[in-house]
């Protein structure tokens, strides 16, 4: 398994479960709530490339915050950041992490943390064959779920959402499903639900080596 970052509320870590990696509804600017899945799945990675495995969610917002300043989700300009009500339901203006600016993003992001970013991005069918051994090794792996018909059922914490264009950390691979961290939790989606119409999944293998 490739293990995210625990996250724990406060000081006091001993006996305590913590969070099983970042979450974007810890942000407090409703865009990044909306559309920051991305720099959690990026910061995560870049974490545990560096070693960095337990935080307090002061010390964990600290990097969070940080990374945002790199991998940036697009938002339309006319919008301005502010809420509206389009059709009788709020946008952000936001469209999410795009993969080009998740790569282009993490990248920097680790050169200005002392490592040098590779990416290796591939679909679910190269993903199934290869990922189960890549995540044994604790090599990190963020993947992105796109499904227009937000019809890709996600299972966590005994309940269940459905996805349409959502960045996670995956942590594990069996021939039947996955698991990924999202929302601070640990999840399950299984293979099946990307035989649904327009359902996808893409996935980046990040790794690195020290600057020279």
């Amino acid at each position: 398994m490739s293990k995210p970052p625990r996250v724990f509320k406060k000081e006091g870590k001993e006996g305590k479960e913590g969070s099983f990696g970042g979450s974007q509804m810890w942000f407090e600017d409703a865009i990044l709530q909306n559309s920051g899945c991305g720099i959690v799945a990026g910061c995560d990675a870049v974490l545990r490339l560096l070693g960095e495995e337990e935080f307090t969610r002061e010390e964990y917002m600290d990097k969070l915050m940080y990374s945002s300043s790199f991998i940036k989700p697009f938002v339309l300009p006319f919008m301005k950041g502010e809420p509206r009500k389009i059709f009788g339901k709020e946008f952000v203006g936001s469209i999410g992490v795009s993969p080009m600016m998740f790569k282009r993003g993490i990248k920097k992001l680790g050169k200005d943390r002392g490592l040098d970013i590779r990416l290796e991005g591939m679909g679910l069918k190269k993903a199934v064959r290869t990922l189960p051994d890549v995540l044994e090794k604790g090599i990190p792996v963020a993947m992105i779920v796109i499904a227009p018909l937000s019809n890709v059922e996600v299972r966590f914490n005994g309940r269940s959402e459905h996805l349409s264009y959502h960045w996670m950390t995956l942590t594990a691979m069996t021939e039947d499903s996955l698991e990924v961290s999202t929302w601070g939790y640990k999840a399950t989606i299984s293979l099946d639900e990307f035989k649904k119409p327009l359902a996808g999944a893409r996935f980046f293998v990040i790794g690195s080596s020290p600057k020279s």
